[in-house]
């Protein structure tokens, strides 16, 4: 910048022939540097202070899913970014003048995509504000994937040894609840001035025992790993059927079922049977959040390859120091839950490679939305030797 302060200054002075030159080879350079920036694979942006983008390459479009053909110049970035997360990631940094190096974000929209995020803020001379340098990597088939890998596979080990000692305790648990119903038969025979008294004390430990073997009844369920069988099916329809299910239960608490459901929603790939079964469960919960009555909304849209439906209702609310935890196994509100609903749907979503995301209000009601990636089933390329053989 330095020797073009001083063209500047010496302009005037400067012949047409090497004024000219000079020009033709900074545009040179700036094209050259132009086509460097776009056949990096990497997304590089440009950002002002204000959060508008100066610059963008190509890659950027690519790895966020934009059109090729859309002009990023000039835009906000949350004008830009469909992903509402990785958003507020962006614009928290830009805001509080952070550096970040290679965060790991998982982005919904407009694709499902593990993204590593570095942001650099830099000072342009003397005086200037902050801009900042943005570069977003595509990771979903590299760290992300050995993360999941690693993650999964101590989630599994931990299961199995805590189904293990389910198993351990299910066992005297039974023993214990047999020779419980085999004293309280002796007692029942036995003319003793505290009978009454020892009854009621062994109506306490059979109840507290059939409490234990429930929950971990409950705990075995929901820990019982099917492989998801994916088939074509119709999300609407399920949304429906699911509905249909609980309609008496609704009717009898006064609760109505509003859908406005997507009619150019197209056949996924599906396991039907634990879709079905995360949204009984979410429906459960609207339900019971609304002793009072009223209506619980349930929508689907889509949004280029992803589908997303919201099942809202107008209940108590989750207070909001209970809703980061919501999803966590054995963690509950109610005095009968078992804490296992809403960790079987947050499994259920993931294994079809979703996201879902939850907005409560106290007094307010609360709000699942469901993200889901629309896929169909691959049509096999025809056997070439079948086609010799065709007469």
């Amino acid at each position: 910048m330095k020797f073009a302060d001083q063209i500047l200054k010496r302009i005037e002075k400067i012949d047409r022939n090497s004024l000219q030159s000079y020009v033709a080879e900074t545009l040179k350079e700036k094209d050259f540097l132009a086509g460097v920036l776009d056949s990096v694979p990497q997304g590089i942006w440009i950002v002002q202070p204000d959060g508008k983008i100066e610059y963008a390459n190509q890659s950027a479009k690519s790895v966020l899913g934009i059109g090729h053909s859309a002009s990023l110049r000039n835009r906000r970035i949350q004008d830009v970014l469909q992903d509402r997360s990785l958003s507020e990631v962006v614009s928290g940094c830009l805001l509080n003048r952070r550096y970040v190096f290679q965060r790991e974000i998982e982005m919904i929209f407009p694709r499902p995509a593990f993204l590593c995020l570095t942001v650099i803020p830099f000072t342009r001379g003397t005086g200037n504000e902050d801009s900042f340098l943005v570069v977003f990597e595509d990771t979903s088939n590299l760290r992300a994937e050995e993360r999941r890998l690693a993650q999964s596979e101590k989630v599994e080990s931990l299961i199995s040894l805590a189904r293990g000692v389910a198993h351990e305790i299910g066992n005297p648990l039974s023993a214990i609840t047999i020779h419980l119903k085999l004293l309280e038969q002796e007692i029942s025979s036995e003319k003793h001035p505290r009978r009454k008294n020892a009854e009621e004390i062994l109506r306490v430990i059979a109840a507290e025992t059939e409490r234990l073997s429930h929950i971990i009844r409950n705990f075995l369920v929901a820990t019982r790993r099917r492989t998801p069988e994916f088939r074509e099916s119709d999300l609407n329809d399920i949304l429906r059927d699911s509905v249909k299910v609980l309609k008496p239960e609704m009717e009898k608490n006064g609760i109505k079922a509003h859908l406005d459901l997507c009619q150019t929603l197209p056949p996924m790939l599906l396991d039907t049977e634990k879709l079905h079964q995360a949204f009984l469960n979410i429906f459960k919960n609207a339900i019971q959040s609304m002793p009072r009555g009223g209506t619980i909304h349930v929508a689907s849209s889509k949004n280029g390859k992803i589908c997303t439906v919201q099942i809202r209702d107008q209940g108590i609310g989750i207070p909001e120091n209970v809703l980061p935890r919501i999803f966590e196994a054995y963690y509950t509100t109610k005095e009968e839950g078992s804490g296992l609903g809403l960790m079987i749907v947050h499994n259920i979503i993931k294994e079809h490679g979703g996201r879902i995301e939850v907005r409560s209000k106290e007094g307010k009601g609360t709000c699942f939305t469901l993200y889901l990636p629309i896929r169909s089933e691959k049509i096999p390329l025809p056997d070439p030797s079948e086609e010799t053989q065709k007469p």
